[in-house]
């Protein structure tokens, strides 16, 4: 083929760049992509803010104190398709990370920057809405603005970037951008989503215990994210079921390696604290293999569609951990949140990894914590009054406004209105197990009744009841029956918590007392059982 039958077909700028909005970021992968480029530039403190201007203008700045780029470099950085990194090991990979998150969410993005050494602070910026009018390739270079080097400044003092988004038009709508109240609201969500990511997909690099890696202090608005470790390798009770490194032959010919690690983590009343369990976030959503690129996660958690996603191993944590090596064998993409996998790899994980370690979270999951029965059944709720901690004042929707200690009744108050509820005298509060409350004789032979016990919303139960001696007492030795009981009866008192009035009191307890006497009724007919042997 001669150079006549060849003919250069430059890209439409405008319809490019446009097209280029639909690569389909998030707004939290948006900004991890330029979190890598941060890194790459060995920033030690990265601000990121999300800010309501005067006038409904949302303004985004990305700022780090990293090694900064003199006006050569800023130029090849904002172009798309920009030539290769020098360090293989670069979180950046395709040249286009930058751009393509940026435009993704706005309509204009510069870079801002000042090289280690310089006096100057340049700005790029690339302005969608005049290429299009313009057709043509045009990036904007100049001295910085005195706002933008003030921005900057915020940060970098001698060294960095700041990476500025303005003409916001993907992020809140514009009825939302007048509405404070709702646009706050969506703020702050951003704001905890962002959070959330970052502390997982950066997590080694933003904590200390990584010594190979940098310790990076990453801001949000002002606030510091802290990492968040899937595999609660600090806790006592994580058993590391699986630890090897495979060796892989790349199409070269030379040899590259990967790392699988498997986690069971503790069940949650096995945490040191029932703040790491709940920090733990052991749900179903968080089961799964993680897989990290040069320490960075870049897709997870899933099992990559070989098994189903099942509660009983919500404890089976994975790691797959690989260089750059092998980015041609994991098909890396280029938001770097997706791979996919080769058969080979596939294969072993299917046959020798993912099920060595449900299993083993399985059994975890099943087998519970064995407690002795203590004086009337006590020590058999400690667990349910551990978890419930932590929630009581997430999921009800209920206050307390008032006690009167002579009477023994606290006020509450619910968006129906407010009732009387009993109240436990000092005398009779259990302070040691403050929301699932054993008592002796509650009264009219109900089972269970809500009450308020040391100012905390909790669950009476009676432990003179047929159903708590025959079902409760000999369930003591599997824990996940006594939590699954306490959690139920729990939940309908703070039902009745958040609907209950004057108007309707004496129906909750009328039900009470009905559904009480009916559950002794049946628990009459089950057979006596030997609570020495708890069989």
């Amino acid at each position: 083929m001669t150079d006549l039958n060849k003919i250069i077909v430059p890209p439409n700028p405008g319809r490019l760049m446009e097209s280029m909005r639909d690569t389909g970021y998030q707004l939290t992968t948006a900004i991890a992509d330029i979190l890598d480029n941060s890194i790459t530039a060995n920033a030690d403190v990265i601000e990121i803010w999300i800010e309501q201007l005067f006038g409904n203008v949302l303004r985004v700045c990305i700022i780090d104190n990293g090694c900064g780029m003199n006006k050569e470099e800023l130029v090849l950085a904002m172009t798309y398709g920009s030539p290769k990194k020098s360090d293989p090991k670069s979180l950046g990979k395709f040249g286009l990370g930058l751009k393509t998150a940026s435009s993704a969410f706005c309509k204009r993005y510069s870079a801002v920057s000042k090289k280690n050494g310089s006096e100057e602070v340049w700005a790029a910026t690339w302005d969608l809405e005049s290429v299009e009018e313009n057709n043509e390739w045009a990036l904007e270079l100049d001295k910085a603005t005195e706002k933008q080097a003030e921005l900057l400044s915020k940060v970098a003092k001698n060294q960095g970037t700041l990476i500025l988004w303005e003409k916001v038009d993907r992020i809140l709508r514009e009825e939302d951008r007048r509405d404070d109240k709702k646009r706050n609201k969506i703020l702050q969500k951003i704001e905890k989503d962002l959070s959330k990511h970052i502390a997982r997909v950066f997590q080694r690099f933003l904590s200390d215990s990584q010594k190979n890696l940098p310790g990076i202090g990453i801001f949000i608005n002002g606030v510091k994210v802290e990492p968040w470790d899937p595999f609660c390798i600090d806790e006592e009770d994580t058993h590391v079921a699986i630890n090897q490194t495979q060796k892989v032959e790349l199409e070269n010919g030379d040899i590259a390696e990967f790392t699988i690690k498997g986690y069971v983590l503790p069940r949650t009343e096995q945490f040191s604290t029932p703040e790491k369990a709940q920090r733990a976030e052991i749900k179903n959503d968080n089961q799964g293999i993680y897989i990290y690129r040069e320490n960075r996660l870049i897709d997870g958690p899933h099992w990559m569609e070989l098994v189903q996603k099942e509660p009983h191993y919500s404890l089976a944590r994975l790691e797959l951990s690989f260089s750059h090596d092998l980015d041609e064998a994991f098909n890396v993409d280029i938001k770097k949140s997706r791979i996919s996998l080769n058969p080979a790899i596939v294969s072993l994980l299917e046959e020798k990894i993912i099920g060595q370690v449900r299993n083993l979270a399985n059994q975890r999951y099943r087998e519970g914590r064995k407690k002795q029965a203590g004086a009337g059944g006590v020590d058999i709720h400690q667990s349910s009054n551990r978890i419930v901690g932590q929630y009581e004042n997430e999921i009800t929707n209920n206050k307390i406004t008032g006690t009167d200690i002579l009477k023994g009744v606290a006020t509450i108050e619910n968006s129906y209105g407010t009732s009387l509820i009993k109240l436990l005298k000092p005398e009779e509060s259990k302070p040691n197990y403050p929301y699932i409350v054993p008592m002796e004789n509650m009264g009219d032979g109900v089972f269970w009744q809500p009450i308020i016990n040391d100012n905390k919303r909790a669950v009476g139960l009676n432990s003179s009841h047929e159903f708590y001696e025959k079902i409760y007492l000999p369930a003591k030795q599997t824990d996940i029956v006594i939590q699954s009981f306490d959690y139920l009866l729990w939940a309908l008192s703070m039902g009745e918590l958040d609907t209950v009035n004057d108007k309707v009191r004496d129906f909750y307890e009328d039900m009470r007392i009905s559904v009480s006497k009916t559950l002794r009724r049946l628990s009459e007919r089950l057979p006596e059982v030997d609570l020495e042997d708890g069989k």
